[in-house]
C-alpha cells in the first residue's frame, strides 16, 4: 500500500532571506532605540511602518492614514 508523501517544504529565495535580514535589523534597531516599551509598540511608530512598507516594496504610506 503508497502512502501519500508531503511535499518538500519550498525554501525562501534569496530576496526573501535578505527582505527577513533586513526586516530582524529595523525591529533590532528599532527596539534598542525604545527601550522598555510595550511589545508591538513599534507598529504604532509611523516610521517604522513607513520602513517595513519600503521592505516590503509598497507605498510607505500604506496603512497609516487609514481610520
Amino acid at each position: 500500500m503508497e502512502h501519500d508523501r508531503r511535499p518538500e517544504p519550498m525554501r525562501p529565495g534569496p530576496e526573501q532571506l535578505a527582505r527577513h535580514r533586513a526586516f530582524g535589523k529595523l525591529i533590532d534597531a528599532w527596539i534598542d532605540a525604545h527601550p522598555g516599551a510595550p511589545d508591538l509598540a513599534m507598529w504604532d511608530d509611523p516610521e517604522f511602518v513607513r520602513a517595513v512598507n519600503v521592505l516590503d516594496g509598497r507605498d510607505p504610506e500604506h496603512g497609516l492614514n487609514e481610520a
